[in-house]
């Protein structure tokens, strides 16, 4: 998540060009482009039409490939320009016309894998159409840690992508929506993933029998991660301690009907801002912002800016909702894919931090902590907080921060409750290690807040207890 502060507007934003063109990223493609659009909304609208479902991988998969072999070839272009300029001993004329060849191809090959990023935004909202967004985040990090799981790399090349294919047709063919996880961005785990219920279910195709090292380790996190997602908690996932799933039972409100709206009317106008509720504000234009663009938040803040055209065109979008099923219009899409659109979401981080407040806790907002949202039991002095990618929602899935903060609310009381009992249950650790816990999760938070000893039952002192709700208020972690 790409965000910028300020306490009153941004002259730097309102200045600047609106974003640096990705006018290329789509190319000679737009036909391409307006049918995985087409094929897109016609998943949206008939789930059960399975025939758009392969249509929509198959196309994918075409793209996908044609996409990677422009990127070899230009690598390959490049990579004899360059054994040109060692071997060859060109005059210095000649020597510069090669490094400038050079340049404008290396351009050519981050276009081509910035359209490959795009296609597979398509195959994310393939994926996104049938499962729990909540859900989907799981199969984009690691098991072991919240660091993102590495890519598989190039789709072609690959021994086993006729196996991987005819396991993808099976599932068609047998009334299971699936998806190839290589052609989207978030779904990390698996060769396949079945899509017939609200969790991912991904399937590991093997070309050969048995197993080396690396196929060892894969398989052991994939089935750490299904074994997560079928029991809704593990020990030690992702950190030391439990880690939960928890529901949350409030029904989700977002505005992607006001960011559409919002888009349409800077289409006509050039520039347009709306703010759904208060403390939050969508920015859209074609051009540059006007220089009194961000007036209206002259009061409150500090604010925070997620500056979306920047996550797009750096492809760290994942695991949001992606934007090919957020914007709406396919000529407003393609605009925003391409760098004539840009878009802002602001909202006010005080503003949130006090709809969050409950008796008993202070709270704070540390946009750089991993938990951005802080609670402070002041009995107690432990700490609990919101994720920063949960926050995230706010910007990518345009999700309102009052509901951000009533979803929270349940989970805040039932923690209340535990702080006045022995927190029996939660896992102890060295106190070293506790610290770094609270440090790397809270940040500044941590230094703040100074933990409160508790005794035991020996009658000696001991580090109160830190408990992080991480990751979209579904899943908690105790330490």
């Amino acid at each position: 998540m790409r965000s910028r502060r300020s306490r009153h507007w941004l002259p730097d934003i309102a200045n600047e060009p609106a974003s640096n063109y990705d006018v290329d990223m789509i190319g000679r493609r737009k036909k391409t482009f307006f049918e995985l659009y087409r094929l897109l909304r016609a998943v949206e609208a008939d789930q059960d039409d399975l025939a758009f479902v392969r249509q929509l991988n198959g196309l994918l998969i075409r793209e996908i490939l044609r996409s990677e072999a422009n990127i070899g070839r230009h690598k390959a272009a490049v990579k004899a320009l360059r054994a040109q300029l060692k071997t060859a001993r060109p005059s210095r004329e000649e020597a510069n016309k090669i490094r400038r060849t050079i340049a404008r191809t290396e351009r050519y090959i981050d276009t081509y894998f910035q359209q490959r990023y795009i296609w597979k935004c398509f195959g994310d909202g393939l994926a996104y159409a049938y499962l729990d967004k909540y859900a989907v985040k799981h199969a984009f990090f690691e098991t072991e840690t919240y660091d993102v799981k590495p890519s598989a790399g190039m789709l072609g090349g690959k021994s086993g992508l006729v196996g991987e294919i005819a396991c993808l047709l099976s599932a068609l063919e047998h009334n299971v929506p699936a998806v190839l996880c290589d052609i989207t961005n978030t779904l990390r785990y698996g060769d396949v993933c079945l899509l017939g219920a609200s969790d991912p279910c991904p399937i590991e195709v093997k070309s050969r029998a048995g197993l080396n090292q690396r196929g060892k380790r894969q398989a052991a996190a994939l089935k750490r991660l299904t074994d997560f997602l079928e029991t809704d908690q593990a020990d030690n996932f992702r950190a030391v301690g439990r880690t939960r799933r928890v529901q949350v039972n409030i029904k989700e409100r977002n505005y992607r009907d006001a960011m559409n709206a919002c888009i349409e009317e800077a289409s006509r106008e050039g520039f347009a801002c709306t703010q759904p509720e208060p403390g939050l504000a969508y920015f859209a234009t074609y051009g540059h912002f006007p220089k009194d663009a961000f007036d209206a938040l002259r009061d409150g803040g500090p604010w925070v800016f997620l500056m979306l055209n920047e996550d797009k065109t750096a492809g760290t979008w994942a695991p949001y909702e992606p934007f090919t099923l957020s914007i709406r219009d396919a000529n407003h899409l393609l605009d925003f894919i391409e760098g004539r659109l840009s878009l802002i979401v602001a909202f006010d981080s005080e503003a949130l931090a006090a709809l969050m407040a409950r008796p008993g806790w202070d709270v704070r907002f540390d946009g750089d902590a991993t938990a951005a949202i802080q609670f402070h039991h002041q009995e107690t002095g432990a700490l609990i907080g919101v994720s920063r990618q949960f926050l995230g929602r706010i910007g990518f899935e345009f999700v309102a921060p009052s509901w951000i903060a009533e979803s929270q609310a349940p989970q805040v009381e039932e923690l209340n409750l535990a702080m006045s009992s022995t927190l029996e249950g939660l896992v102890p650790m060295p106190m070293a290690q506790h610290d770094a816990l609270r440090k790397t999760i809270f940040g500044k938070g941590a230094e703040i807040w100074r933990e409160i000893p508790r005794a035991n039952e020996a009658g000696s002192s001991e580090a109160s207890t830190s408990v992080l709700r991480t990751q979209d208020a579904e899943q908690d972690r105790s330490a």
